[in-house]
């Protein structure tokens, strides 16, 4: 694994964080004009600046930069190196496209936690019912995973601490690709390969075997998603995988990596993330607009628990957390919608083609489940995204409505509430009054003590009789 790709996006409701972010940082412009990072922002969303620009560059102690301009700084020792790159959707999105260069030690780590000695375990945790064992087999697979997920972590974490935009503020993980270069399994034995390699790269949780997503731009690689399911320990929200083998992607890409000088890791990584940036731009919009999704159920889903009464208060709370989901819809909208719809795309914008594996289609010839056309997954993510912001609208509408109704009720409700707080406060002013009124003097003696020394004669006369 020489490297990983990440994004951080930054709508509307978060763009004052990449602020302070540049600020706190101290990024300056890389391309030696007078403006800095905060100018060149600003440009960006206004729609006047560039389409993407450089906002800094790390390397980690004693370790060889590519960049000449990288900042020395302690980085977690997983990495040598991190690129920042911010690339503009629009004027409402901005992206910062993280590139991490793996250390040499991290990237043989998952082959040797693979390669050990492994014994059974009894796995416990919290998260378990009852202890569970574990054969050896599966203590390979769970280390081996885990030591992958462990990279992702690290990258996830150093990027919401120096960058935190709108999937780190809500708790979510990044939409991340990390780069799998092996010495042997090529994309064409996907579904030919024998038991024991099968397990071997079923440990770092690659498990597809019907489908291939390709692109021209990246021969002789595959784009795969991580798995979510029972035994898996790599955390497959938003994460994939681009993996091919090392010299037969070098050979298909050797024009192309003439310009780097040499071909090592860094070439490769550079390579791969030139092709993959706009496809993985995409991706993580795709997440962005399932996030939303997924505030707008759950602001539905828990009104009625979190706000009880629904109390002006409360109201306002929720009334504040739907303008500032509606703000970023309404503003992205047009901006996603040009984006998938541009005439220009990067010099090497990947298109990745989903298609079936040859087994698949030797199956499918023979009448097992239809036969499944190459599908442009660019163009269908596109079509998604219009489909979910088109629901995001309808959401958005519906909750407005409901809030209207809530606040009008509400407002009845609290008028109500102030007429009958008023009536109370007349009534104890009338006693206060009527009080203040008997106990007043307005002759020799006060109303009160007359009342009283009157009833006391009654009493007696009662009693003589």
């Amino acid at each position: 694994m020489p490297g990983l790709f990440i994004v951080e996006l930054f709508p509307p409701s978060e763009s004052h964080r990449l602020t302070e972010a540049i600020n706190r940082q101290n990024w300056l412009d890389p391309l030696g004009y007078a403006r800095t990072d905060i100018d060149l922002l600003a440009l960006a969303r206004s729609g006047r600046g560039y389409d993407w620009w450089k906002l800094g560059g790390f390397a980690n102690l004693k370790a060889w930069a590519g960049d000449p301009d990288a900042r020395i700084t302690k980085l977690p020792c997983q990495f040598d190196a991190i690129a920042l790159r911010a690339v503009q959707i629009g004027e409402s999105i901005t992206a910062v496209a993280a590139t991490f260069h793996v250390t040499e030690e991290a990237t043989r780590c998952i082959d040797r936690v693979w390669q050990r000695d492994h014994q059974p375990e009894l796995l416990c945790g919290k998260d378990l019912r009852r202890p569970l064992p574990q054969t050896i087999p599966e203590v390979a697979m769970r280390r081996t995973q885990l030591a992958r997920q462990e990279l992702h972590d690290a990258a996830r974490r150093w990027l919401a601490d120096v960058c935190p935009g709108f999937f780190a503020v809500n708790g979510e993980p990044q939409p991340l690709i990390d780069l799998l270069l092996f010495t042997k399994r090529t994309v064409a034995q996907i579904d030919t390969e024998d038991r024991l390699h099968g397990d071997a790269y079923r440990a770092i949780g690659l498990t597809e075997r019907s489908f291939t997503l390709a692109s021209s731009e990246l021969p002789a690689m595959n784009l795969e998603r991580a798995e979510r399911g029972i035994g898996s320990y790599v955390n497959g929200a938003r994460t994939w995988a681009l993996w091919g083998e090392r010299q037969e992607v070098i050979d298909q890409a050797r024009p192309r990596m003439q310009k780097y000088g040499h071909v090592d890791d860094w070439a490769l990584v550079a390579y791969a993330g030139e092709a993959l940036q706009s496809y993985l731009l995409r991706l993580s919009i795709s997440e962005l607009l399932s996030t939303f999704h997924i505030q707008y159920a759950h602001m539905r889903d828990q009104a009625r628990q979190q706000h009880g009464r629904f109390r002006m208060k409360n109201l306002e709370g929720l009334r504040t957390d739907l303008l500032a989901l509606s703000l970023n819809i309404g503003s992205i909208e047009r901006d996603i919608v040009a984006f998938n719809k541009r005439l220009y795309h990067d010099t090497y914008d990947a298109p990745f083609i989903q298609t079936t594996t040859p087994r698949l289609r030797r199956l499918e010839a023979r009448g097992f489940g239809r036969v499944r056309a190459p599908r442009n997954t660019n163009a269908r993510m596109a079509e998604d995204q219009a489909e979910m912001l088109k629901q995001l609208r309808s959401d958005d509408k519906n909750l407005r409505d409901v809030l209207s109704e809530a606040a009008s009720l509400n407002s009845s409700m609290q008028a109500l509430r102030i007429s009958r707080t008023a009536r109370r406060i007349s009534a104890a002013s009338l006693a206060i009054a009527l009080v203040a009124v008997s106990v007043s003097k307005v002759s020799e003696h006060s109303i009160l003590s007359a009342v009283v020394s009157a009833f006391g004669r009654m009493i007696n006369w009662i009693l003589g009789q």
